[in-house]
């Protein structure tokens, strides 16, 4: 599931009631609260809508400022080592006033600059101004799991975490002549396209700055990937990818509130519900239909039997489909011939409130 969501401009062309609508519109992606920083004298405006998964307290909110109004973030995603970064930090001499990982990437960016962006182990959108630099810094993480919208003309620059936000910020924004082509050839808009003109996606695993002084913008990779030979045997690359995935799964249970798995009864989610149920996360969510041959009933059962895991299911049927079409449509914030069913499982996620989702999404291609 979605976390929170973000948003921001700078130039000369600001307007409050946009920003405020445009806000508003993101609401859906972080129900828990919503809050403003305004710069009116460098004319930057951060907006932040938040889905409260770490420190649900007011002291998580964001917009985050520094101590001395350096730097100011606003982050969706969520930081599975930041207690690691955090304690690094603490032993340098840095305060914290809440236990959230992004007061950690506020201050790890202000210790260690744009370098923490490569330190960072998780799924992220984070915009950071940097009023000492006079710059704001966007980035992404690897696998571009987290989205972030940009436009940038002569005299704005613009972000949101989603394109209809952006349209809404700024009206004037023309339509995309070859967003069709790239829908009907791949079946959704392929990166960094968007169906905007102008309006480009931040790539995976990149960093965006935007100088407030010159008005231009440049992008950077922040990858560091080691291409040697990797000299071992089959048996040790198979114990290490394990290793791997068990800790990547265990890292991901961390919440302050109710997590649960999104159970499909295929090799993947029902991995990522053992590793979950070793772990005490015994409640699953999933979607089950009328028809028998694309039920996936038995494996679900045969799967919550074994783990001795609690489950939860909805039934899709036609009927509530066809109810539910319009509102499906609106959710998209681009055309896309899939996710239709991550619709109804977040659905039924929020009708149970959970917040956290665990899901075997993106797996396949791996």
């Amino acid at each position: 599931m979605d976390m929170c969501r973000i948003l921001g401009f700078t130039g000369e062309n600001f307007s409050s009631q946009n920003f405020d609508l445009a806000l508003n519109h993101l609401k859906r992606g972080g129900p828990d609260g919503n809050g403003v920083y305004q710069c009116k004298e460098n004319k930057v405006y951060f907006g932040h809508t938040r889905l409260a998964i770490l420190d649900t307290s007011k002291n998580g909110a964001q917009p985050m400022v520094t101590n001395n109004d350096d730097c100011v973030i606003i982050f969706n995603g969520e930081i599975y080592n930041y207690k690691s970064i955090k304690n690094k930090l603490l032993k340098i001499g840095y305060n914290f006033k809440s236990y959230t990982d992004t007061e950690v990437i506020l201050y790890a960016y202000k210790e260690w600059g744009e370098n923490v962006f490569n330190m960072l182990e998780g799924m992220f959108a984070i915009a950071i101004y940097d009023t000492q630099k006079n710059i704001v810094i966007l980035s992404r993480d690897y696998f571009g799991i987290k989205p972030i919208y940009y436009y940038h003309d002569e005299n704005n620059f613009s972000f949101a975490s989603e394109v209809k936000a952006l349209k809404i910020l700024i009206p004037t924004i023309q339509e995309s002549i070859d967003w069709k082509v790239y829908f009907l050839t791949f079946g959704f808009i392929p990166e960094p396209q968007t169906v905007l003109k102008n309006v480009f996606c931040l790539k995976s695993g990149h960093y965006l700055v935007y100088n407030l002084k010159n008005k231009n913008i440049s992008t950077f990779s922040y990858l560091k990937i080691n291409t040697s030979k990797l000299n071992y045997n089959n048996k040790t690359l198979i114990s290490r990818f394990f290793n791997q995935l068990d800790n990547s799964i265990e890292s991901c249970l961390t919440a302050d509130g109710k997590v649960a798995i999104s159970l499909s009864g295929g090799f993947d989610s029902s991995y990522i519900a053992k590793i979950a149920s070793d772990n005490k996360i015994v409640s699953s969510l999933s979607l089950d239909s009328t028809s028998v041959k694309v039920s996936e009933r038995k494996s679900i059962n045969y799967i919550t039997r074994k783990l001795k895991i609690i489950n939860h299911k909805s039934l899709l049927t036609k009927k509530i489909f066809l109810n539910n079409l319009d509102n499906i449509l609106k959710a998209y914030d681009q055309p896309s011939i899939d996710g239709i069913n991550t619709y109804f499982i977040s659905k039924f996620a929020n009708n149970n409130n959970v917040k956290v989702l665990l899901s075997g999404l993106g797996s396949d291609e791996l």
